[in-house]
Order: C-alpha cells, then structure tokens, then sequence
C-alpha cells in the first residue's frame, strides 16, 4: 500500500505528519506502534490537527456521508483509503497502466466522494466521478476541484467520452440495481472504456447474505429478519439473481431513483451474463470489500 499512501498524500499533509511525530507524544507514540506506513494511512483517517486537516481534501458534512456511507468521520475516511487502495492495487495487478499520460480513472456512483476525494489528490491522474443524486453530486463539483463530477440519470448514458477511461469501478451500486438497468449500465461503462481497460465492481453475495443473518444492525439497514437472511441464502444459488425493491419513502430520502433496492448476485451470474462482447471476466473474489460484498474484475475487449 505504501505506493498508493504516497501518491493521496500531499507533501505539506507529510510534513505537517512528521512535524507532529517530532513535537506531539501521542503521534510519536502512535508511529511506535504503528510504524510510518501505518502513521500515515492513520492521519488520513484521523485528521484531527487543523494544519493536517488543511492540507487534504474536504470532508463531507455528516448529513451527506450518512446517505452513502458509514455517517462516523473516521470510519467515512479509512474505509474509503483502503477501498480505493484495494481497487488499484487489483487494477495494477490485472491491468496495464498507460505510458506517457495521466491515468483515467472513473467513479462510478461516487456519492460524496469518499474514494474520489484521494483522486483528488493524486498527481498524474485525470479523475472523473458520475451520481445520481443532485446534492451529492454538486459537493463534489465545488469541493473536489480536480475531479470532473457530473451527474447521470438513472438509465444511460453517461457524460464521458467514448474510450476515454482506463480503470473504472463501481463500490455498492449494482448491488442496488434490478437486472435489466445493471446490463444496461454495463454497456455505457463498456462504451467508455478503452480496449484493455478495467472495471471493478462489488456485489451483494453469500458473504453478504451470512453477515446479514448473523447481524442485527444489518438486518435492520436490509430490513430483514435472521429467517429471511437464510431464505435468500438457500435460493440465490439456484436463483442466481434476486432483487428486492425499496419502499418510497427511502427512494425520496436517498434521490436514487424509482427502480433502487437490494441486489444479490452469485458467481455462476456473473460468470455466465457478464461475460459477452464487451467484456471478460477475469476475477471474482468473494468477501474482496472487507469480507462483505465480493468484488468482480471485468476487462473490457
């Protein structure tokens, strides 16, 4: 991780770092413990000095982050660090970097910009960030300087140019999506790809499902019951594919548009509808995201 830490970390957030590791006990204890690596992925997630704070990119309000993410500051900050590192990392791993121009990156579904705000802050990149909901997207546009965010319907297509994209992913969306929108979403993201090019997406499977049954807050946030967990469980892997619609009140709340609920999807799915003309699928990890939703690796043809 310690090239990716380097490259979201802006040299006066470093300096202002070690100043503070030199002069502030309790960050010179802490980068004992921790050792440097882990001092730095430690102040991106708690940012509590002003100058630290000042030299990275601006963190949401609470109302907002509490509509795509974990509402607690810390929580927002790490998970969006280690996510995003884990994206790159798969993308250096299966993917091929550009020679001789900035890396194109595409947040797909970016919200608030709990991974796109470390783009902005990386060197050699052009970031772009796409959402469908107008409040999330238009803190973005004035905060997140260096991305180029724009706002998408809720079906196809989006604002970015034909192959202009070399890594694109996709954290907790299709795992929202009935069928027929994720196919349809699969084809635009296709379209602005580049030949070779990568897209990283999570889904909802077993993983998902056992945490769910075992889970009390997170039977609340599906609205589901131990009982229905494991119903769902023993039918996705002869279903494949089962969506579950969100009431009204939650659409309103959350502007997601009127087709939004719960997706869970198994391998044999993905292996089977998402390999087609437009796409291989070279990887399907399950639990990848923090052993809750697995990730698959697509690489456009």
């Amino acid at each position: 991780m310690s090239s990716f830490l380097e490259s979201v970390s802006p040299e006066p957030m470093r300096r202002r770092l070690a100043t503070l590791y030199e002069t502030d006990p309790v960050v010179t204890v802490t980068g004992y413990m921790l050792g440097q690596e882990k001092l730095l992925e430690w102040a991106h997630a708690v940012p509590k000095d002003a100058e630290l704070r000042a030299a990275i990119s601006p963190i949401p309000p609470v109302k907002l982050r509490s509509l795509t993410a974990a509402p607690e500051e810390e929580v927002f900050l790490w998970t969006g660090l280690i996510d995003l590192a884990n994206f790159f990392s798969i993308y250096d791993r299966l993917g091929q970097r550009p020679s001789g121009r900035p890396l194109s990156v595409l947040d797909f579904g970016c919200g608030c910009g709990r991974m796109t705000r470390y783009l902005n802050m990386m060197e050699n990149t052009q970031a772009y960030g796409v959402d469908i909901n107008p409040d999330l997207v238009a803190w973005c546009q004035k905060n997140l300087a260096k991305v180029r965010t724009t706002r998408n319907r809720q079906q196809p297509p989006m604002d970015c140019a034909p192959a202009s994209i070399d890594i694109a992913y996709s954290l907790s969306i299709f795992t929202h999506l009935p069928e027929d929108r994720i196919q349809e979403w699969l084809t635009d993201v296709a379209r602005v790809l580049r030949p070779g090019g990568v897209f990283i997406v999570t889904t909802h499977g077993i993983p998902a499902l056992n945490i769910i049954r075992g889970s009390k807050v997170h039977q609340e946030m599906f609205k589901l019951d131990e009982t229905g967990a494991a119903k769902l469980i023993e039918r996705l892997p002869t279903e494949h594919f089962i969506h579950m619609a969100y009431g009204w009140s939650l659409i309103d709340f959350a502007k997601t548009g009127s087709r939004y609920g719960n997706s869970f999807i198994d391998e044999t799915y993905v292996r089977t509808h998402w390999n087609n003309a437009c796409f291989d699928v070279i990887e399907f990890i399950p639990g990848g995201l923090r052993g809750w939703q697995d990730i698959v690796v697509l690489k456009r043809k």
